[in-house]
């Protein structure tokens, strides 16, 4: 009799150590199945963070809506003065050049529009606007307003004085107490 209460404990034993090998393999097939999905979001994940890289890489190649703070005294001259130079505009005709004008707020957005008031004198449009053209590209300053008016004095009927307000935008958020620089 014990015999047979032996093959039945050994028969039991081995029925239990099946089943526990069972459910372990469940468990790891379970666990593998769920890795596998994890490593598929991730590699979706990956191609997404790729794809947004690389349009912030392009976005940073483009000129920016607005800057952060205003254009400083040089920086502005310098532009000036490769803009004439690119336009073969006379430094003498551009009379007066006035961005102490005050930033004013866009409603209803963090933007400051700055303007930059230009007066010229005398000078011939096929100048002024391959001048304003080079002023405005990729700078991220737009022409707002443009006044002609002939001089006093012109023979030839093609020299104007112009009046010329640039405009460029400033991001400053309305919480932001600091005033741009």
């Amino acid at each position: 009799m014990q015999s047979l209460r032996q093959v039945t404990r050994k028969q039991w034993l081995v029925t239990a150590m099946l089943a526990m090998l069972l459910v372990v393999t469940w468990w790891n097939v379970g666990y593998m199945r769920s890795q596998r999905t994890a490593a598929q979001r991730a590699a979706a994940d990956l191609e997404y963070c790729s794809a947004l890289s690389a349009r912030i890489t392009e976005l940073r190649k483009r000129p920016s809506l607005a800057g952060d703070v205003e254009m400083g005294q040089k920086d502005l001259g310098d532009l000036i003065d490769r803009a004439s130079q690119a336009s073969n505009l006379p430094r003498q005709q551009i009379v007066q050049v006035d961005p102490t004008r005050d930033a004013r707020r866009i409603e209803n957005s963090p933007y400051l529009r700055k303007p930059i008031f230009m007066s010229f004198d005398g000078v011939d449009l096929t100048q002024l606007l391959p001048m304003l053209y080079h002023l405005t590209q990729g700078s991220g300053m737009t022409v707002t307003d443009l006044r002609l008016q002939p001089p006093p004095v012109d023979t030839t009927g093609r020299l104007w004085n112009a009046q010329v307000t640039l405009t460029y935008l400033i991001y400053v958020p309305e919480s932001s107490k600091e005033r741009p620089r």
